[in-house]
């Protein structure tokens, strides 16, 4: 009897992540409009009745699900850069990449990002969620890096601080474009990215000519 009990206790416990982690499934399965609470029930293996016991509405179930699986990606970079602001900011700018294309791009989570996409213009709630909770914070966070580089000296900035999407595009047409056509054109997600990085570095970095003008590439 002693030994039931801490397995009934850690089984409730683990109830909320075990509901959660149904709910991406069938989200990413099945989209959001046709994904059903007693489908997410019957793939964590409960009741309907304990799904509502912890997530009042599908939408607040979608929400614990990006909080769960995306928002963790975003909070680790801004706590990293955060907490070190002396290193250079190309290095930092660097380093989000990386872990873009590591944890989003190459895993299962981009398929959440696919659901908005195909989804969003019927649910507007689901893309200001995704933007709010997640896109704008890694807008925000570049937008910071860049600006402090510009600050410092490392690099010209030339405008991409206003307009931070055109740094994060390539990742977005990368997890859109694995995603969809991965069967018919696979691409090298680890070369994808090297190539994104150089481009950013070789429009960053300021002009080693005396005159401070670009130069043209020797032919």
């Amino acid at each position: 009897m002693l030994g039931g009990c801490p397995k009934r206790r850690r089984r409730k416990e683990a109830r909320p992540a075990e509901i959660v982690e149904a709910a991406r499934l069938c989200f990413v399965d099945n989209g959001f409009a046709a994904t059903r609470i007693e489908d997410v029930a019957a793939r964590a293996g409960v009741a309907k009745g304990t799904v509502y016991l912890y997530f009042p509405t599908k939408e607040a179930l979608f929400e614990a699900v990006a909080r769960a699986n995306v928002v963790p990606v975003i909070e680790q970079v801004i706590r990293a850069i955060e907490a070190d602001e002396t290193t250079p900011a190309f290095d930092q700018l660097r380093m989000i990449a990386r872990v873009m294309y590591r944890d989003m791009v190459g895993t299962d989570r981009k398929r959440l990002l696919h659901m908005i996409i195909a989804e969003g213009p019927r649910f507007p709630w689901l893309t200001e969620f995704y933007h709010r909770e997640i896109l704008s914070k890694g807008m925000d966070l570049i937008r910071a890096v860049l600006r402090r580089g510009q600050a410092r000296g490392e690099f010209r900035a030339e405008g991409l601080d206003e307009f931070p999407q055109i740094l994060m595009a390539p990742t977005i047409i990368a997890a859109i474009f694995t995603h969809l056509f991965d069967a018919h054109d696979p691409i090298d997600v680890e070369r994808y990215a090297d190539v994104h990085i150089a481009l950013i570095e070789r429009a960053l970095l300021p002009d080693r000519t005396s005159g401070g003008d670009r130069q043209p590439d020797p032919e």
